[in-house]
């Protein structure tokens, strides 16, 4: 969660993530990131918030929401 919020407006890319949750770029990696992405926006819909979390295929992934620290 704190690598897709770091960068917002701009798609974290999918090697960065797979190397912050200790994986490489292989199948398993891949599908262990989905899976994680996954969770994130079962969590998030369940607070009824509008985060929203964009997939670029090949590419990474996208936080779409503000970010308010208090």
């Amino acid at each position: 969660m704190t690598q897709l919020t770091s960068t917002p407006g701009k798609a974290s890319l999918r090697l960065e993530l797979l190397k912050k949750i200790g994986n490489f770029s292989d199948e398993a990696g891949n599908r262990t990131l989905q899976s994680l992405v996954n969770r994130l926006r079962i969590k998030i819909a369940s607070n009824k918030t509008q985060f929203l979390i964009q997939t670029f295929h090949g590419i990474g992934y996208e936080f779409l929401a503000e970010i308010t620290v208090e």
